[in-house]
């Protein structure tokens, strides 16, 4: 069985306004994982509890 799913790998991760308090903490308002495959994860904690999806998660974000 191919599932392509599983092979994903990071190609990249972006911090938004990322923080590093010391060596086992950093913070950050946002972030997007960027898979190799092209596909984008965008994370914002703004909302209450954690907004997780594609490119529109990140423009509701930057206008907000």
């Amino acid at each position: 069985m191919n599932n392509p799913s599983i092979d994903n790998k990071v190609a990249a991760i972006e911090f938004y306004n990322l923080q590093v308090n010391n060596l086992s903490e950093i913070l950050c308002d946002a972030m997007k994982i960027i898979l190799q495959n092209n596909q984008e994860i965008f994370l914002d904690s703004s909302f209450l509890g954690i907004n997780i999806g594609q490119s529109e998660v990140e423009k509701l974000w930057r206008d907000s």
